[in-house]
């Protein structure tokens, strides 16, 4: 077991952890995010009445082979790419990384005790992309027709088709699969409209592909000159209770759980900034 313990501020509304993100900061190395990530518990802080309400993707076989459905995917998109490209090479840091909904949550990052967060590092979320229609130009870049989707695990896809923003993984496996008759029998698939079975479909140049791959994962997931304890931060692992002496904190503590790509939802109401502390697991585990 080796636990870090990150610390959160937040204020009301719905925000989004990226647990995998926040140690690759903390750590200064990747994290990469398609593990399950174990928080091993925590506890939350306000100086008044408060309450958090934590929700992860479903822990169950369907969500986590829609989740390596969408990994294979991408990795047979850049394989190929680089296939067809001599001497292309990825990003140093470059690595699948999915959001947990397509609803635009805030994020939230660590803070140091006194509040104040890191320099961000880069974290690029995977872009698929799929051409419609044959380069012919020489310019490298992305085509007006060309679709491209980020990933999300929880939730329908967001656009409509042929232009998605974003593909929800677990639809997309649930289309992908033989329909159930009135008898409970699997039928024939029919031809799938599903955007993630129908990526390779068209065959181009590469080029839109070879634009993703080359500038996603092409900086750390950490800041480079500001590692925690430096310019006057103060470690995150410590968490004393640092408020008024006049004012009595209200803390709850927070049970362990296991978060699919180490996404977590968070929901805070309460009158003042709410203090998240969570002791996570450093090292995932494989699905």
């Amino acid at each position: 077991m080796v636990a870090t313990r990150l610390k959160f501020n937040l204020t009301n509304g719905t925000h989004v952890i990226d647990l995998n993100q926040a140690l690759s900061e903390y750590h200064r190395k990747l994290h990469r995010q398609k593990v399950i990530t174990t928080v091993y518990g925590g506890f939350i802080r306000n100086q008044s009445s408060c309450s958090a309400k934590f929700s992860v993707a479903p822990l169950t076989w369907t969500a986590k082979a829609a989740v390596n459905r969408g990994f294979k995917q991408w990795r047979k998109m850049v394989s190929r790419t680089l296939k067809n490209k001599d001497g292309l090479t990825t990003g140093k840091w470059n690595d699948f990384k999915v959001h947990l909904t397509s609803n635009g949550e805030t994020k939230a990052y660590p803070r140091d005790q006194n509040g104040q967060r890191l320099s961000a590092g880069e974290w690029d979320y995977s872009t698929l992309t799929q051409p419609r229609q044959i380069d012919t130009g020489d310019t490298l870049g992305l085509d007006d027709d060309a679709d491209q989707w980020d990933l999300h695990i929880c939730g329908a896809h967001q656009g409509s088709s042929p232009n998605f923003n974003s593909i929800g993984l677990i639809k997309s496996w649930y289309d992908s699969r033989a329909p159930i008759d009135s008898t409970g029998t699997p039928v024939d698939v029919p031809d799938s409209a599903d955007p993630l079975s129908n990526l390779f479909d068209v065959d181009d140049n590469d080029n839109e592909k070879v634009a993703v791959i080359q500038t996603e994962g092409d900086l750390p997931p950490y800041a480079r000159t500001s590692p925690f304890g430096i310019a006057g931060l103060s470690p995150v692992s410590t968490a004393d209770n640092g408020a008024d002496p006049s004012i009595t904190p209200v803390g709850n503590q927070v049970h362990g759980f296991q978060a699919l790509c180490g996404l977590v939802s968070v929901h805070v109401s309460g009158e003042n900034t709410t203090e998240v502390f969570l002791d996570v697991e450093s090292v995932g585990e494989r699905f």
